[in-house]
């Protein structure tokens, strides 16, 4: 029987919804969610360690796929 390695549908519709990008996790919490980030660098940033306007309308689903890491 072969198993399913699709991502689960909240994270989908995370990525579609809010044009994000799946990654390696990030060093600092473990989300592996990022944005592009145009206002200070051309580059990926994390979602929870560098929030855009309206993450916190979301941020309960990001932590239930991806839970916080202490460092």
């Amino acid at each position: 029987m072969k198993k399913d390695t699709s991502p689960p549908s909240a994270l989908t519709d995370l990525v579609e919804r809010y044009q994000l990008v799946q990654g390696e996790p990030c060093s600092a919490c473990g989300c592996q969610l990022y944005r592009t980030n145009m206002y200070q660098w051309p580059q990926p940033v994390c979602v929870r360690c560098f929030p855009g306007r309206g993450y916190h309308e979301w941020s309960d689903q990001v932590d239930a796929l991806f839970p916080k890491q202490r460092t």
